[in-house]
């Protein structure tokens, strides 16, 4: 990731935008509209440098989720904690739903009853018969 700072910090302002704009969005309109960025700016751009570009935006996008993974992994003993220790509460309540929210993980939920209407359309498509 350092390496990738040094890069973004040698970015101007525009092509920084666009790079983080670029990292949350679907596809290069969404990201021209978010950064503000006109499409003849972005396509004044050489295609190489564009390319450049967007592959700065994927490797952040890449980079940022892998470090919010590992720092969760980190945290998931102690808050595996936290929910055990919810069932020493003198509050019912938190015991129970922290009795419900432990089993449901280790074990899985229990099947919910559904009722209600369910209505089916068929469309039957005679074009594939032979003809008489």
């Amino acid at each position: 990731m350092d390496n990738l700072k040094a890069l973004l910090d040698n970015l101007e302002d525009s092509r920084l935008d666009y790079v983080m704009a670029r990292s949350r969005c679907r596809n290069t309109s969404e990201a021209l509209r978010e950064a503000e960025i006109s499409r003849n700016t972005f396509y004044g751009w050489d295609e190489e440098e564009r390319i450049r570009l967007d592959g700065l935006a994927q490797r952040f996008k890449r980079e940022t989720a892998a470090r919010a993974l590992m720092i969760l992994q980190d945290a998931a003993a102690e808050a595996a904690e936290v929910k055990v220790s919810g069932l020493k509460s003198r509050d019912e309540r938190v015991k129970q739903a922290a009795s419900t929210e432990i089993l449901d993980r280790a074990v899985g939920k229990t099947e919910q009853p559904v009722s209600g209407d369910l209505t089916i359309h068929v469309t039957v498509n005679d074009r594939d018969k032979d003809s008489d």
